[in-house]
């Protein structure tokens, strides 16, 4: 659940930025597009941080993963890397380390008191519920958004995923709603048309105000087939060879590294004490996320992601899909026209 947590900011951001790219084409009007790409990434930051849209995404991607074609590529994904022996070994010195751990220990004579009908499978279950616990704290979620945030900089331009959708969106936008655009922007100027600070600061109030991009950012997440092919775009892309080749390269090169090894345990250490300090917690991870090293692995992966050309036709064919639901297609046009 964490992993897929930390795409909640750079989820939304990738729905918004090709509104952007849709605005660039306007004849006679004039944007400054990274200030505006800053203020939808600051604007989705905010409501991504809300209690009923964190709730949301968190149901949206228990969905998703609970697929069972996506969960059937996931455990390939996971035998695959197990039969991996350079990960095993690697592996195999975590797990040992991890072991060592008198945090470990000590909660599992808790555990143990507390529920003494419990198998060993039970107690793992449960052990795994305290570290989630853990992870699910206010700050320690801002810190993987950030992460997300930080992963999601490198989307544009990337080609691949990110290309498609704004492809596919910017001709949707442009199609549907350019003259309405236009004609607004001029009216809420009061009849001229907007500088581009203007236009920012009039499509961030009115066009992606909170309250609304909140509005369909929940109507998104709660549509079944908007769940359903996301999960279908996943479980394709884990099966693209070059992806798959990039995991193995990048879990590798993560797994057996010591001092991230080390830094990897010493979190572990705090979110299984019985008194974690979800500040200590955050410390140490924020180190460890944003380590030259870490950061430089998953950055390279996820460009090697999105731009996989077979990442690119997965994610038109997810976003076409969902462009036929009606619930969803009503949703958007409120965003794009309600103001």
């Amino acid at each position: 659940m964490v992993a897929f947590a930390t795409m909640r900011i750079a989820a939304v951001v990738v729905m918004l930025v090709a509104l952007v790219a849709c605005e660039k084409s306007k004849p006679g009007l004039e944007l400054d597009a990274a200030a505006l790409e800053q203020r939808i990434a600051a604007r989705a930051a905010e409501v991504t941080a809300r209690p009923g849209v964190v709730k949301a995404f968190d149901a949206f991607f228990r969905e998703v993963a609970a697929d069972r074609a996506l969960a059937a590529a996931g455990d390939k994904v996971l035998a695959s890397l197990a039969a991996d022996p350079k990960l095993a070994a690697a592996g195999e010195g975590v797990l040992a380390k991890l072991e060592q751990l008198p945090a470990l220990e000590a909660l599992v004579r808790e555990l143990v008191a507390a529920h003494p009908d419990a198998n060993p499978q039970q107690i793992s279950e449960l052990t795994a519920q305290r570290v989630e616990s853990a992870f699910s704290h206010p700050k320690i979620r801002a810190t993987f958004d950030d992460f997300a945030m930080k992963l999601s900089e490198q989307l544009r331009g990337a080609g691949g995923v990110v290309s498609g959708l704004e492809r596919r969106l910017e001709r949707a936008l442009r199609d549907r709603y350019e003259a309405q655009w236009t004609k607004r922007l001029a009216e809420l100027n009061g009849g001229s048309t907007p500088s581009p600070p203007r236009v920012t600061d009039l499509l961030v109030e009115h066009a992606l105000g909170a309250d609304r991009l909140e509005a369909f950012v929940l109507a998104f997440l709660g549509s079944t087939n908007a769940r359903a092919e996301t999960a279908k775009l996943v479980a394709g892309m884990l099966v693209v060879p070059s992806i798959d080749k990039e995991l193995h390269h990048a879990v590798e090169n993560l797994a057996s590294d010591p001092a991230l090894q080390d830094e990897a345990v010493a979190i572990f250490d705090l979110l299984l004490s019985s008194q974690s300090d979800p500040v200590a917690i955050d410390a140490r991870l924020r180190k460890l996320l944003f380590s030259p090293r870490v950061l430089g692995i998953a950055i390279n992966a996820v460009k090697v992601a999105v731009g996989a050309p077979e990442s690119a036709k997965l994610a038109d064919a997810a976003l076409a899909a969902m462009a036929t639901d009606p619930a969803l297609q009503k949703a958007f046009d409120e965003l794009m026209t309600g103001w």
